[in-house]
């Protein structure tokens, strides 16, 4: 469902020239940064591992549907990305950050 999310706030982003700085994003990433570094294999065997890795996952979801406006967005919200190994297989993906690398030129 959240694919959906992303192509509508991306329109929005397009269709009303939506400019600005990154700090929300930039927030977020810092916290998903924070809690990727927390889990490790040993916690995922416990209750706090759960926790951590669906907070990821939430977070993962957001960060893809926020517009990126500027060069350290995009690079933060790739490595997002790349960590979380998010499917990309109907190109959904793919076409938000080739949107963001336009905006954020």
């Amino acid at each position: 469902m959240w694919p959906t999310a992303v192509v509508s706030l991306w329109r929005k982003v397009v269709m009303l020239g939506m400019t600005g700085d990154d700090a929300e994003l930039m927030a977020m990433i810092e916290r998903h940064d924070y809690l990727w570094a927390l889990w490790t294999p040993w916690r995922a065997e416990s209750s706090g591992g759960d926790d951590i890795m669906r907070e990821c996952g939430d977070l993962e979801r957001k960060i893809l549907a926020t517009p990126v406006f500027t060069a350290a967005g995009l690079a933060g919200k790739k490595r997002v990305i790349e960590r979380a190994a998010l499917d990309d297989d109907d190109g959904n993906v793919a076409a938000v950050l080739k949107a963001d690398a336009e905006r954020a030129r």
